[in-house]
């Protein structure tokens, strides 16, 4: 027998029963190279550039995140698109939600640590506290799911929800905060962006 409404938003995820949609953007078609920076970049700073420490370091850490950015979010996408499938024939497939969380939660990680390496090394932040930009709630988002136990013992999930992070039809949420999928893709359009640039560096003159 499926979950009551009441058993899903209580025992699995918060708004569970409202999930009847995937609105994940297919990025996958959106650069063709964003598998292959990392593989790129070893090629170019070996054979044409010569890439100085720590920057070749960072650089080949950013690249490695950004593409697992694009791999997770598809990954997360897929499985959600699984999870709605599974919905629609009048089953619960909590294991393929639990899976979209995870990969969800895993390309928030990806692209935040990418956004801080690129930080580190340009010593440029990306957001200003309270700002409410995508990249500030990414930042939010990412400590709610890091930092689960702290979440619970603070109270910073909704009244009875068993996890701080979850899927809803408008994107990734936690309480008081959320980034929409449409928000998700322009953080892989600014990575792409970047790591066009770092993969395929110019000789110095």
């Amino acid at each position: 027998m499926p979950l009551s409404i009441y058993a899903k938003d209580k025992f699995v995820a918060p708004e569970l029963s409202k999930l009847t949609e995937c609105n994940a953007i297919d990025m996958t078609g959106y650069n063709t190279e964003c598998q292959h920076w990392v593989a790129n970049f070893v090629l170019n700073s070996m054979l044409r550039v010569n890439v100085e420490e720590p920057y070749r370091a960072y650089i080949f850490m950013f690249l490695r995140r950004a593409e697992m950015s694009f791999h997770e979010h598809e990954n997360g996408r897929r499985s959600l698109q699984n999870y709605i499938y599974y919905i629609s024939q009048g089953k619960d497939a909590i294991d393929l939600f639990l899976r979209a969380v995870y990969h969800f939660e895993n390309f928030m990680a990806q692209s935040y640590q990418a956004f801080q390496i690129m930080r580190k090394m340009t010593r440029k932040d990306f957001f200003a506290k309270g700002d409410g930009s995508e990249l500030e709630r990414l930042s939010l988002l990412h400590g709610r799911s890091k930092h689960a136990d702290s979440a619970i013992n603070s109270e910073q999930l909704p009244t009875d929800a068993t996890m701080p992070v979850w899927l809803s039809n408008r994107g990734l949420c936690a309480e008081g905060v959320e980034i929409s999928y449409k928000e998700m893709a322009e953080i892989l359009k600014e990575l792409s962006k970047i790591a066009d640039k770092l993969s395929n560096p110019e000789p110095s003159a």
